[in-house]
């Protein structure tokens, strides 16, 4: 079970077909009350739509055996562009990033 904790509530996952969003209803006190919320519905076409449509896609892939428009690997560009951007503010100096 995967979830996610926020101010206004909570979801919980499953991995597979069952979401679970509680939001707060309540503005007093530590222990709110919460109301359960039917998750919003996604277009199962849609490669967008948040974490859901991601998700979808994701899911998706590994059943046809195909690669995700956001395939994992990708992020080791982002990481190093993240690093590069450190150390250019650190040293005041251009960074070139080698991939």
């Amino acid at each position: 079970m995967t979830g996610a904790i926020g101010t206004k509530g909570s979801a919980c996952w499953d991995g597979a077909d069952d979401l679970q969003i509680e939001v707060v209803s309540g503005d007093e006190g530590f222990f709110r009350p919460k109301t359960t919320v039917e998750p919003p519905e996604i277009d199962p076409q849609a490669k967008s739509g948040a974490h859901g449509g991601v998700i979808r896609e994701f899911v998706d892939c590994i059943k046809a055996g195909t690669v995700p428009e956001t395939v994992a690997s990708d992020n080791i560009k982002s990481l190093a562009m993240v690093f590069g951007a450190i150390e250019s503010a650190q040293t005041g100096k251009r960074v070139e990033i080698e991939l």
